[in-house]
């Protein structure tokens, strides 16, 4: 459908939308399948194998823009096949071959997957009888889940705002074009997977060695130096520009837009029609904060894209471990529900609340306030450290 917007009658905003909301349905699949991986494994497997299918979901989460980048040299006007309306562009292509993929997971879940389920404590297949008798003999700390819940907000709404400003900020710190923006945004964002994969095939290890919620204070701390690293310092100042101006065009060579000329005994003016502008490049008058806001250095930003790469990864890892051992052997659909809405809640608002800060106040203030919500994660994290505790061993000490 979204792929197809162009060929559909007005308001085509509409299917926009319709579309985009059919993908956030389709993401509740990924509640599920963390609640069946919760199911058929055990407590000492359950962070492995969490670390693994999140490496795999971080490389399609973050590849989505590589992705685009791929399709950038069809350009705006690709390939066309009017007679079934059929357009493949660097805006469609991705979504063409979204659907592709979605048909080959389809095949693959019918003709491959099989069902299975082991208990929390031993690598035995169980049945429903066992896991409801499991389930009364012990209570799930649902303040523990809550806390979980609100850690995994705050990390999902960490990455929605930095995917949110990375194109506009690259485009008014160094006058990158829209579509250097894409293709420069899709390396680094490409760079960012290959560095989650090692960041997940670590935790797999350091998992084994660390506690986890330790891990997951240190992986908080990064992403505050992340966040940190990300306000612009120094004193080099941000290019500008006007917004509208075409660039300068030497008018003793031939252009390729229609020009007039007027002739008067003082001045020469030439003027041309509006389908020959540009958009600006840098940073627009129309931005208050272009004036006392310093450029962002180059390395600043890439030691600030690094840091989060390993907090990212590292503490939405743990976190989807930590819930699931919190919660034992009851079925855990409907939890991981919960917490996948919590992590779509946050996509939703973190953009919204980086759009509206850095338009009106700019970068610094922007990522300033994002440290200053991971700070107060931080806090929380401190204050409920010794609730987090799995199903397994809470209950133990509640019956000793």
């Amino acid at each position: 459908m979204y792929s197809y917007v162009h060929a559909f009658p007005q308001p085509r905003g509409v299917y926009m939308l319709v579309s985009r909301a059919l993908v956030g349905f389709g993401a509740g699949n990924v509640a599920v399948v963390r609640s069946y991986a919760s199911a058929a494994t055990t407590l000492s497997e359950r962070t492995s194998t969490m670390a693994t299918m999140s490496a795999f979901q971080a490389i399609g989460f973050i590849l989505g823009p590589v992705l685009q980048t791929a399709f950038v040299p069809l350009g705006e006007n690709g390939i066309e096949w009017k007679a079934i309306q059929l357009s493949i562009n660097m805006y469609t292509g991705p979504g063409f071959l979204s659907a592709i993929l979605g048909i080959i997971n389809i095949l693959l879940l019918i003709f491959v997957f099989k069902e299975c389920k082991v208990a929390d404590t031993a690598g035995l297949v169980v049945n429903s009888q066992e896991i409801e008798k499991s389930e009364e003999e012990g209570t799930v700390d649902y303040f523990a889940v809550a806390a979980t819940n609100i850690l995994f907000f705050v990390i999902l709404f960490s990455f929605a705002i930095f995917e949110t400003i990375t194109t506009p900020l690259t485009i008014v710190m160094y006058a990158w074009t829209q579509s250097q923006a894409v293709l420069y945004n899709g390396i680094i964002l490409g760079c960012l997977a290959v560095q989650s994969v090692c960041v997940m095939i670590a935790i797999r290890i350091l998992s084994k060695r660390f506690n986890e919620k330790r891990m997951m204070l240190v992986a908080f701390f990064i992403m505050l130096g992340s966040f940190i690293m990300l306000i612009p310092y120094g004193n080099e100042p941000i290019p500008h520009v006007a917004p509208g101006l075409h660039p300068a065009v030497n008018i003793t060579t031939p252009s390729p837009h229609h020009q007039n000329i007027t002739h008067s005994p003082n001045i020469t003016v030439l003027t041309t029609p509006p389908a020959a502008t540009t958009p600006p490049r840098g940073c627009p008058w129309e931005y208050k904060w272009c004036d006392n806001t310093p450029k962002l250095y180059l390395g600043q930003m890439f030691a600030g894209f690094f840091l989060l790469g390993l907090s990212y990864p590292t503490s939405n890892v743990l976190s989807y471990a930590m819930y699931s051992k919190i919660l034992g052997p009851k079925p855990q659909g409907t939890w991981m529900g919960w917490l996948t809405a919590s992590g779509s809640l946050a996509r939703t608002l973190g953009p919204v609340f980086v759009s509206q800060i850095y338009t009106n106040y700019g970068p610094q203030i922007a990522f300033g306030a994002a440290g200053g919500i991971v700070l107060v994660a931080i806090f929380w994290l401190l204050a409920v450290y010794r609730r987090l505790v799995p199903f397994v061993e809470r209950n133990k000490i509640l019956s000793t």
